[in-house]
């Protein structure tokens, strides 16, 4: 169908198409089934989140909550014991004109991050807590202010003055320097050990990344605002782009985590927006997206 312009000239023109519905089934990403009550959320904000520990347990962040499951057969997730209760709030007060002030608007929203030997939330203000050994133990909650946290070989590096390293000591406490790598940065991003604190030499539009986790022999980079995956390969160059249309039978609200399982399949965190009357209401999610969609 060809609709004129506003000017009716013949040189103006927009064409419109109008593609078949999608088949069910036919996108990469699966759509777990989730074991247990519905994970619903706010739909802005909050906890987000996804990670797989060494034994396969696979977490999700939801609210004040985190949630543990066994991953079955056809992508399916029974909890794994009761959800493990999070910290509450941790307002820090601070005085003004001796250093940085860490403030935030709304409540805690955790965060999940995932290394090769064990599994974290954070959260801004209340500080990085471990919990792939049954419990949620404080690991970093004397300093605070950090973005994200990430692991780079045996280094651990959080984005607060640009990339810090974060040494960990007991009960919580722990020590901050700069890791040498940007103090300007105000991203982190790492996948097989590589860090990236900016993309703009790939050559992609990216609109809003959300996440990054291994994939085929590279690494995948999720964007929430322009809702697809940049597959990198091995030596960081650009493989080809994944659009929603491809990804997903239907569209998901946001693209908020990411994590690869030991056996590459890659699970994605997202939301799922409908209304109720005149309020929005979300749903958690976790899709799962085989190997082989990222084999060469």
């Amino acid at each position: 169908m060809v609709a004129p312009t506003d000017a009716d000239t013949s040189a103006g023109k927009i064409t419109i198409s109008i593609a078949k519905p999608r088949t069910p089934g036919s996108g990469y990403a699966k759509r777990c089934a989730v074991g247990g009550a519905p994970l619903t959320t706010t739909c802005i904000g909050g906890s987000t989140g996804v990670a797989i520990d060494k034994a396969g347990t696979l977490y999700v962040a939801n609210e004040g909550s985190l949630h543990r499951f066994t991953v079955g057969e056809d992508c399916t997730l029974a909890p794994a014991g009761e959800p493990l209760a999070l910290p509450p709030n941790n307002p820090r007060p601070q005085v003004v004109g001796k250093g940085p002030i860490y403030m935030r608007s709304g409540g805690v929203a955790w965060e999940l991050a995932q290394t090769t030997d064990a599994v974290y939330v954070h959260d801004f203000l209340v500080g990085l807590f471990r919990v792939d050994r049954g419990k949620v133990e404080p690991a970093c909650t004397e300093q605070f202010g950090f973005r994200t946290f990430a692991k780079a070989g045996k280094r651990l590096l959080a984005e607060r003055r640009g990339i810090e390293e974060i040494t960990l000591g007991a009960k919580g406490k722990c020590k901050a320097k700069s890791a040498g790598i940007d103090d300007k940065a105000r991203e982190l991003f790492v996948a097989r050990d590589r860090v990236y604190t900016k993309f703009d030499d790939l050559g992609v539009r990216l609109c809003a990344v959300t996440a990054m986790t291994a994939c085929g022999d590279g690494a995948c980079i999720v964007d929430h605002n322009c809702p697809k995956i940049v597959q990198l390969a091995a030596d960081g160059s650009v493989l080809r782009e994944i659009d929603d249309d491809k990804l997903f039978d239907k569209r998901p609200w946001s693209l908020d985590g990411a994590a690869t399982a030991r056996d590459g399949t890659v699970y994605l965190y997202a939301r799922h927006r409908d209304k109720v009357g005149d309020k929005d209401v979300c749903e958690a999610a976790v899709y799962a997206i085989p190997p082989a969609v990222f084999e060469r």
